[in-house]
């Protein structure tokens, strides 16, 4: 994954979006003069580049018309990485029956990664039909790479 391809897609992509969204919102932010909540602008950076540089789907999260919606699948990408963690930090025979059970954060973990997988299968569905209906795929995405 640290091939000079691979870092130079990841450049590129993250580039474009910063040009492209993050710095067209944050202008249009400071000239609106409303409060925003910036780990808000920065969580919602990191999907739309995650989603643009490895699937070459862009969810919109930085779009000036969706920046005041909650994007639930970002949010729930969130969650569920953050009470992933929590399960290399409590012991196993605290974990695995909140697991078992669908107790306490291991519920809203799973709550959490159906959403997100939800969006994952949508998005390769997405791109399984434009590769069927077209000879190739317009954006260079990590899925083709591989």
């Amino acid at each position: 994954m640290h091939s000079s391809r691979f870092i130079e897609h990841s450049f590129q992509s993250m580039q474009c979006v910063v040009h492209q969204k993050l710095l067209k919102l944050f202008e249009n932010l400071a000239n609106s003069g409303n409060c925003f909540d910036l780990q808000e602008v920065l969580l919602r950076l990191t999907f739309d580049n995650i989603c643009t540089a490895a699937l070459g789907v862009d969810p919109g999260c930085l779009a000036l018309d969706n920046f005041r919606q909650e994007v639930l699948f970002a949010k729930a990408f969130e969650q569920a990485t953050e009470l992933t963690l929590l399960r290399f930090l409590i012991p196993p025979f605290i974990f695995k029956p909140l697991m078992f059970f669908r107790l306490g954060y291991e519920k809203r973990l799973k709550k959490a990664t159906e959403i997100v997988h939800d969006f994952a299968d949508k998005t390769v569905h997405v791109l399984v039909f434009r590769c069927a209906c077209a000879t190739s795929i317009a954006k260079a995405t990590l899925l083709k790479k591989g």
